[in-house]
């Protein structure tokens, strides 16, 4: 489910444009509606600039979901951009559901995602092993979105794919052209215009249960986004 609010927050800050040479510190905020009620508050903050990279995001539920449905969470991405390339130094995620804690933070020590923290610790279940060289030339996942956008800014195309290590799970994540449009105003969106759209998709590496839920994993696992 984590891997799917990150895509999401994709969507919120895709436009930024991220090639430009100027130092940029962006925040920016989103209430998030379904059939008009307010579920989810979002806020983004984004320090970047040719060199390096600070990237923090919050969300929470809101109004009545939040009554029923207690969420947040804050995750967090700093690194260097040498070039084209994104190395991340720091990276994590903390949340909340229902009352239950969960944090993760990951140290990146020449290239190699190391858990410095994380609760629960893991358990011993059917979840396959990420090893260090597995490991080896990984990303974070915020590091990734930057690397879309970045991507996207560059090439106007998306065709792209990372290697994405959480810290429990392994996964390349997959970028794929899917076409474009042209989007029309309506009660949702004043935006009008043309649009090119992106399919991202994860393919399993390690760390994920070898028993998932079938009735889960039969869900379309494709998120789409128009940019």
């Amino acid at each position: 489910v984590s891997i799917k609010i990150f895509l999401i927050f994709l969507a919120l800050v895709v436009g930024l444009k991220a090639a430009n040479a100027k130092p940029k510190d962006i925040h920016l905020e989103y209430s998030v509606f379904i059939g008009g009620l307010n579920v989810v508050n979002v806020k983004i903050g984004l320090n970047l600039d040719r060199f390096q990279y600070n990237i923090k995001a919050n969300a929470k539920t809101a109004g009545i979901v939040q009554r029923l449905f207690p969420w947040r969470m804050e995750a967090y991405s700093k690194g260097k951009i040498n070039g084209e390339a994104l190395q991340p130094v720091a990276a994590g995620q903390e949340n909340n559901w229902k009352g239950k804690n969960r944090h993760i933070h990951v140290l990146f020590k020449q290239g190699v995602p190391e858990v410095d923290r994380i609760m629960p610790q893991p358990t011993k279940d059917s979840r396959t092993k990420v090893s260090r060289v597995l490991r080896v030339g990984s990303i974070d996942l915020a590091s990734a979105i930057l690397g879309i956008i970045r991507d996207l800014d560059f090439t106007r195309m998306c065709s792209t794919s990372f290697k994405v290590f959480d810290g429990r799970r392994l996964y390349d994540l997959i970028v794929e052209a899917d076409g474009t449009s042209f989007l029309k105003a309506n009660r949702y969106t004043m935006f009008s215009g043309k649009t090119v759209n992106c399919k991202l998709s994860i393919v399993k590496r390690a760390g994920f249960k070898r028993r998932d839920n079938p009735e889960w994993n039969s869900l379309d696992q494709t998120v789409r986004v128009s940019m």
